[in-house]
C-alpha cells in the first residue's frame, strides 16, 4: 500500500527520465575538456584557440539559460520546449543539408584569428 509521501509508479518513471535528460544535455560539458587536445589537433589550429571557442561556448550557453527562463515564464514551459527544440530541428536539417556547414567554419574563423 503506498504512503502519501512515496510517489506512484508513473512519476519514479517520469523523474528518472528527467535525470536521463539531464544527463545527455550537460555531456557536451563534460566531455569537452579531455577531448580538447584532440579537438584542436583535428581542427589543425592551437589549443588556447580551440579553448576559446570551447569558452565562448559555454558563456553564450551560461547567457542563454536565463533568456529561456523569462521565455518558459511568459510562453509556458511546454511551448518554449517545442519552440527550442523545433529550433534546433531546423538547425540540424540546415546544418547537415547544407554544402558547407554554418557553425564549423564560423568557429574555424574564430579560432584561425589571432588572440
Amino acid at each position: 500500500m503506498p504512503t502519501p509521501l512515496s510517489p506512484p509508479a508513473v512519476r519514479r518513471g517520469q523523474i528518472q527520465l528527467l535525470m536521463a535528460a539531464s544527463a545527455t544535455s550537460s555531456f557536451d560539458r563534460f566531455v569537452t575538456g579531455p577531448v580538447l587536445l584532440s579537438l584542436a589537433a583535428g581542427l589543425s589550429v592551437s589549443l588556447s584557440a580551440a579553448a576559446s571557442v570551447a569558452s565562448l561556448y559555454y558563456l553564450l550557453y551560461g547567457i542563454g539559460q536565463p533568456l529561456w527562463g523569462l521565455c518558459s515564464d511568459r510562453l509556458g514551459r511546454v511551448r518554449t520546449m517545442r519552440l527550442a527544440l523545433t529550433v534546433s530541428a531546423a538547425a540540424s536539417v540546415r546544418n547537415v543539408s547544407s554544402e558547407k556547414s554554418l557553425w564549423p567554419g564560423v568557429s574555424s574563423r574564430l579560432m584561425r584569428q589571432p588572440a
